[in-house]
């Protein structure tokens, strides 16, 4: 966001606002950040962020893809941080596996 985004102001509770300030504070947000990440939310995904006439390129994604996406969006940062470190770790599983299984398959060969 920047200086010269519009500037909104809204009625709204105080229970509401201790609400929003809770949940930014656990997300790692501002308050503001976490009101325009919810409003966000409300809309359909391919109506946030169109690149020229194309939708989202959320839309390519599979469904389990798309959930994941959309619980990492969920995640404060300490979180995303823990799973990027599970998910690297992983990666790096994968790669030592597929090469053994390429090597086993080599003598086989």
């Amino acid at each position: 966001m920047s200086e010269r985004d519009p500037l909104v102001h809204i009625r709204m509770s105080a229970e509401l606002r201790d609400r929003l300030r809770s949940s930014s504070k656990w997300a790692g947000r501002s308050v503001n950040a976490e009101i325009v990440y919810r409003l966000e939310g409300s809309f359909p995904r391919h109506e946030l962020t169109p690149i020229g006439d194309e939708p989202l390129l959320e839309r390519a994604l599979t469904q389990n893809e798309t959930t994941f996406m959309l619980m990492l969006r969920e995640m404060n940062p300490p979180e995303r941080q823990a799973l990027y470190a599970v998910a690297n770790e992983l990666a790096e599983k994968a790669k030592l596996y597929n090469t053994v299984q390429r090597l086993t398959a080599e003598q086989d060969d």
